[in-house]
Parts: structure tokens; C-alpha cells; sequence
């Protein structure tokens, strides 16, 4: 005979009326500045010209798994595993050019649990420091956030990608700590920095992206105004 869970005083906050989230859809997310579309190797000449040429002259595969990549052949193959696995990938369309500029993920993704993690970005230089790179993680929490209702938005980066941690902090994740020996990527041993934003963060994450993002905060040269950092800590101090 299986006890009635009411009889136990259970440890953590109870979470009412909770169930299964759903999963990403692979559909367009239209922005400000970019827009999300689901990842395709229609836009493979376009990741050529801005992905491969970015890797072949600053590094860009560093940090990730999937590098380096030195051909078209290799990034085709590349692109073509990234739709076939078990993430969503998304390529960054930027709104003057309207070609792809960069991509990135939802993955890690535990609909029973609520947790969820932004993962496989890989912005060319023509993101990087922009309002569009922003904009995408901005896109893809309120997505998962807001309209899916995780309860936990996940980073995660090698612990020697300091651009990668700078980013996270920036975007009001907040760190939790080192797992050592978290992975092997190309024979080399990573350890991994971990960060979150918890449900009950979000709402201040979520507006300080929208004041950051908007228009008003950026001068006739596009210099941002006030910086993300310092929205996020206007809010809390209010």
C-alpha cells in the first residue's frame, strides 16, 4: 500500500498546480532589432560568409564543442547535426541585412522539472557588443520564461571563457558555482561555470532587458545610455 503524501511534511516550498512544461516550437520569433528563425541550411551561404571566415580569422570555435570548423563541408555537417539534435537551434536574422548573423539554443531541456538552458551561441563579429545579441538571449528567456513557464533558465560555459561568464553576469544570471571535470570536448578536459535566473528573478531580468533594449536608451551614434548592469540595480534599489 503506497503512503498518502499528505501524511509527510515534504522538505522545499511546495509548488501548486504544477505540471509538465511543454517544449520549444521551432518557430519564427520576431524582435526589435533580430529575429529568431528555426535553424536551416537555407542560410548556409550566409553563415559561410560570417561564421566560417569569423573562425578562420578570430578563434571563434575556442570554447565550443563543435569546433574548429575550416570548411564549407565541415560547417554544412556541422549545421546539419545542430537541427538533427535533440536542441532547438535558432539562427539570428539581423532586421537591415535580413542574413543570418549568428546562432544559438534552447537546450538541456527537463519540461518535467521547469529547467531549460541557453546554450550553443555562437555570435559572428558582426553581433558581438550589439543590440541584437541581447536582444536573442532577451528572446529566447522571455520564451521560455514567459511563454512556456520554466522555472529555471540555465548558463553554463567553460571556466576559462571569461567573455562568456562577463555576458552571463551582464544578463543578471546569477553563479552557483564550478563542476569540475564536467566534460571532455577534443580530448581536453573542461570544467564548467554554472549560472541561473529563477523564476522569481525574472520579472526583474525581463524589465531590465526592455528598458536596455529600447530605443531611448541608445544616442543618435547608437552608444547605449545607461548599461544593463546598471538598469537591473536602478530596479532592485527602487
Amino acid at each position: 500500500m503506497q503512503p498518502n503524501i499528505d501524511e509527510f511534511e515534504l522538505p522545499g516550498i511546495k509548488v501548486d498546480n504544477w505540471s509538465r512544461r511543454d517544449l520549444p516550437p521551432k518557430e519564427l520569433i520576431k524582435g526589435r532589432y533580430i529575429d529568431l528563425e528555426p535553424l536551416s541550411l537555407t542560410r548556409l551561404d550566409e553563415f559561410e560568409q560570417v561564421i566560417l571566415l569569423d573562425s578562420l580569422d578570430k578563434n571563434l570555435f575556442k570554447y565550443m564543442p563543435c569546433g574548429p570548423i575550416k570548411t564549407r563541408q565541415h560547417l554544412e555537417l556541422m549545421i546539419d547535426s545542430l537541427i538533427k539534435g535533440s536542441e532547438v537551434f535558432f539562427s539570428v536574422i539581423d532586421h537591415e541585412s535580413g542574413k543570418a548573423v549568428g546562432l544559438l539554443s534552447l537546450m538541456s531541456i527537463v519540461p518535467e522539472h521547469g529547467t531549460i538552458e541557453i546554450g550553443g551561441v555562437l555570435f559572428s563579429s558582426k553581433m558581438q557588443r550589439s543590440r541584437g545579441s541581447t536582444e536573442a538571449i532577451f528572446l529566447l528567456a522571455q520564451l521560455a520564461m514567459d511563454k512556456l513557464g520554466y522555472r529555471r533558465l540555465e548558463w553554463k560555459c567553460h571556466s576559462e571563457n571569461e567573455r562568456s561568464k562577463k555576458a552571463a553576469l551582464r544578463f543578471g544570471f546569477v553563479y552557483e558555482g564550478l563542476f569540475r571535470n564536467h566534460r571532455v570536448f577534443n580530448q581536453h578536459s573542461r570544467d564548467s561555470l554554472w549560472f541561473s535566473i529563477t523564476i522569481d528573478e525574472w520579472p526583474i531580468c525581463r524589465q531590465s532587458f526592455e528598458k536596455w533594449l529600447n530605443p531611448d536608451n541608445f544616442d543618435k551614434d547608437g552608444n547605449q545610455i545607461q548599461t544593463l548592469i546598471n538598469i537591473r540595480n536602478s530596479i532592485v534599489n527602487k
